[in-house]
């Protein structure tokens, strides 16, 4: 009896509430449907957030490390100087003129730094009246270099070479106590413009008021064809277009045969040329050819040399060392014209 009065009440009880539970799950339902929505609508606004992120910040990455002033002018500079220097990678220069003084220069630390810092300034000053910009003017000014030094040192040159050029200007060597070298050493610059630079350095350098004691009997030579020159002699080549500052020599050997050498070419980044033992009977007919031959090495490649006169071959020179200056190749002819 009592069970199913109890019966009676559970049943009586749960038909009391299940339309209220009947409508209860839809909501409950929908809560939960838009919970979840709200949750998934986060979970992938917070991804496309973080992708926008990254894509920002690899951006900004990949900005930064394009973006960098410094290197892009040194790469200007380089692609500058490129452009000035000879191609031929071989094509090493060394141009050297010295100002000769009948007083050694003071040797003091203060005398030597107002040297080079004049030096320095006419340099660049040159670089620049050459239209050479500031960038490239930078790394071409290193390799202009100047030296004083008393004549009773040991030179990087015998000065005895020129005699012969000093007594043709009445000059005794022994008056001279000072010289200072002015050089450029590198790879040569088009059209052979490190020789007209320093040319120009020298020509400034020797107006400069640091030689206003020795100015009236200055002389200037150059150190590869082993001329000497006065201020204004030398001013006028300096001014000559294309001038070549190099000159070809015969040198005795016997008293039947000469050599035949250049001094100069490695002013313009050129090997040095060497041609004999020659006859003396064959010198006349021999020079114009050997004459042609270093104008056309000076002005053009070797490649281009050896082009134009097939006939010829080339290799290493008979003469010492210390009679040219970077490199020096010996001119083979063929048999019939020695």
């Amino acid at each position: 009896m009592l069970n199913n009065q109890t019966s009676l009440f559970n049943a009586k009880y749960l038909n009391d509430i299940l339309p209220e539970k009947t409508h209860l799950i839809p909501r409950i339902i929908t809560l939960y449907l838009l919970c979840f929505s709200i949750v998934m609508i986060s979970c992938i606004a917070c991804g496309s957030s973080d992708t926008v992120r990254k894509k920002r910040i690899s951006k900004k990455v990949r900005t930064q490390a394009s973006f960098n002033p410094l290197g892009d002018l040194l790469a200007q500079a380089q692609s500058a100087l490129k452009k000035l220097e000879d191609p031929n990678p071989k094509a090493q220069s060394r141009v050297s003129f010295a100002l000769l003084h009948k007083q050694a220069f003071p040797s003091d630390e203060a005398s030597q730094l107002a040297l080079s810092q004049a030096h320095f300034s006419l340099t660049t000053a040159q670089l620049k009246a050459a239209g050479i910009n500031s960038l490239v003017s930078s790394k071409i000014a290193e390799r202009f270099q100047v030296l004083t030094l008393p004549t009773q040192t040991e030179l990087p040159i015998d000065l005895k070479v020129l005699k012969p050029s000093l007594e043709r200007l009445k000059a005794n060597l022994s008056d001279y106590q000072g010289i200072s070298i002015i050089s450029y050493q590198g790879q040569a610059l088009k059209r052979g413009l490190q020789i007209t630079l320093n040319c120009s350095i020298t020509e400034a350098l020797s107006q400069h008021k640091l030689f206003k004691n020795n100015q009236d009997s200055l002389l200037i030579a150059s150190l590869a064809s082993f001329e000497v020159f006065d201020r204004v002699d030398f001013a006028q080549k300096c001014q000559t277009a294309n001038y070549p500052w190099l000159k070809p020599v015969a040198e005795l050997l016997n008293s039947k045969e000469l050599r035949l050498i250049t001094r100069g070419l490695n002013q313009w980044g050129r090997p040095e040329l060497e041609l004999g033992p020659i006859e003396k009977s064959k010198i006349a007919e021999v020079f114009p050819k050997f004459v042609a031959i270093t104008e056309s090495l000076r002005t053009t490649t070797l490649a281009k040399t050896l082009d134009a006169f097939k006939t010829l071959q080339f290799s290493e020179c008979l003469r010492p060392e210390n009679h040219y200056d970077l490199s020096c190749q010996r001119v083979i002819l063929e048999a019939n014209t020695q």
